[in-house]
Order: C-alpha cells, then sequence, then structure tokens
C-alpha cells in the first residue's frame, strides 16, 4: 500500500498565491490586508506563512523558506 505523504503547507500557499495571480517577487511583497480576498478560506496558519514568505523575499532567503527554515535575520540586518 502507498503511503501518502502531506504536502507541504508553503508549497500549498505559493501554490494557492500563483492560482491568484501573485507571481512575482514583488507582488508577494505588495501583498497585503486589503488581498486577502483573493484567497478565500484563508487561514491563520498561511497568514503566518505569508508573512513568513515576506520577510524571506525581503531577505533573499526563498531557498531557506522552502526549506522550512526561519529567515536567519530582517532586511535591515541583511548586508548585500
Amino acid at each position: 500500500m502507498a503511503r501518502k505523504q502531506k504536502a507541504n503547507p508553503r508549497i500549498q500557499l505559493l501554490t494557492r498565491l500563483f492560482a491568484a495571480g501573485i507571481k512575482t517577487s514583488s507582488a508577494i511583497l505588495r501583498f497585503g490586508l486589503t488581498d486577502i480576498g483573493k484567497l478565500p478560506g484563508i487561514t491563520a496558519e498561511e497568514l503566518h506563512l505569508l508573512s513568513a514568505l515576506q520577510t524571506a523575499v525581503r531577505c533573499k532567503q526563498l531557498y531557506e523558506f522552502l526549506a522550512e527554515g526561519e529567515p536567519a535575520a530582517e532586511p535591515d540586518e541583511v548586508q548585500s
């Protein structure tokens, strides 16, 4: 019997964002409270992940976000 894997909630959030037409880093960063209507049925967990995604994009740490880590630093702490 094949074992069913639980889908990664971070990937599910990205899928929902893509379906809502939010397909660029700048669109993710602009996504705010007024845009929540584009994601009907959004949960508190997804809102938390969306906030973490926005921080990861600002810090240029998308890979770490997808690997289920937290960004190492806030954007003002990131050195270029």
